[in-house]
Parts: structure tokens; sequence; C-alpha cells
């Protein structure tokens, strides 16, 4: 999970926890970046708007940085306009949720994932 926000990454992590997930987190876009490098995740929870790199540019260098469909690149955010849907996935994001996140789509995306033993972040 890559989100400025210490309350939210600690939230999702608890409840990505329960649903069986190894979980890291990331404060910032370069901390993120970094951390994707090391430890190699199936899927990553994106905030949009972070202090110095917001997640969209985090996007488009994990995308120059990485092998295509390396992780699963799901913006999370408070922004929920068709605009910033629109935004995101043009940028590369893989999909798009808005906060609180619910229950049904963390299910629902990491059905979409490889389960094997890679942690989320």
């Amino acid at each position: 999970m890559i989100d400025d926000s210490a309350d939210n990454a600690e939230a999702l992590c608890m409840l990505l926890a329960v649903m069986g997930c190894a979980t890291e987190v990331a404060s910032s876009g370069i901390q993120g970046i970094a951390a994707v490098s090391a430890f190699h995740p199936h899927l990553v929870f994106i905030d949009l708007e972070m202090p110095g790199m917001g997640g969209c540019e985090v996007v488009r260098r994990l995308h120059a940085s990485r092998p295509e469909g390396a992780a699963k690149l799901v913006c999370l955010t408070a922004r929920g306009q068709p605009e910033d849907r629109r935004s995101c996935m043009d940028a590369g994001f893989d999909d798009f949720f808005t906060k609180p996140v619910t229950h049904d789509s963390l299910l629902a995306v990491l059905g979409s994932v490889d389960r094997s033993p890679q942690p989320a972040l």
C-alpha cells in the first residue's frame, strides 16, 4: 500500500491481513517505488493524492521500470468523479476504488490476481 495517510494504510493492511495477505506500507511515492522493487508484490494499492509525487506519476514510473503485468496497480482515492477515474486509467492503473473501499471490492480485486505467496503492498 502506498498512502501518505498512516491511518488509511493501517486500516487497509489490517483488513488485508485478515483476508490472508502479507502487506507492506510506503508513505510516499518515492518510498513506494523502492518498496515495489524490493518486495515484488502482485497487487499494489496506491493513493492518488500524495505530497511530492501523486499516484498517477507513481504508476507511470512503475510501468517504465517493471515488466508489463508485474503487479496489478489499484488506485485507492477519496476522489471519485468520472474524470478522476478516467485520468487514473489513462495513467496506467488497472483498477480504481474510492475510499473507503468495500469488503466486496477487496474480494473482487484479490480474486483477480495470482494468490501465490506474494504479498500485497
